[in-house]
């Protein structure tokens, strides 16, 4: 028949265990016991802390320019998406965006060069946006 175990002797066991798992310890793996094995009546072993939730990752800065309109505080992008626009859209993309020169000259440089200005101009196109961001008094940020 068997006997109940009295609750001391369930202490004594677990205070054996963790003399056994500290002896045994290599490279502080016994740390990583879940706090569950040893309850809460050893003051050895570590205590559960509460962990802060992960903080979401930050954005990397878009590469190329910034500019900032100084009268509302809107920020503009000039980088590899106006390269991309004016490539694919040509004078449509710069005049929409307010270029309207730069739609004018690429319209006419178009069949004059032989369309080889259509490859050529969205490489000029960031620092013709960064040009005119500048002329109109935006902010460099």
């Amino acid at each position: 028949m068997k006997t109940k175990k009295k609750p001391q002797d369930v202490y004594d066991r677990l205070d054996r265990l963790q003399t056994w798992i500290e002896s045994m310890r290599c490279d502080g793996l016994a740390h990583n016991i879940p706090n569950s094995v040893a309850g809460h009546y050893s003051p050895l072993w570590p205590t559960a802390t509460p962990q802060e939730p992960p903080k979401p990752p930050v954005a990397p800065p878009p590469s190329g320019w910034s500019f900032r309109n100084p009268a509302n505080g809107y920020v503009e992008h000039v980088g590899w998406m106006n390269v991309v626009g004016t490539l694919l859209l040509g004078p449509i993309y710069l005049a929409v965006k307010g270029l309207w020169g730069h739609a004018l000259a690429a319209l006419v440089l178009a069949p004059c060069t032989c369309c080889v200005s259509v490859l050529v101009y969205p490489l000029v196109a960031p620092f013709a946006f960064r040009a005119y961001y500048l002329r109109k008094g935006w902010v460099s940020v």
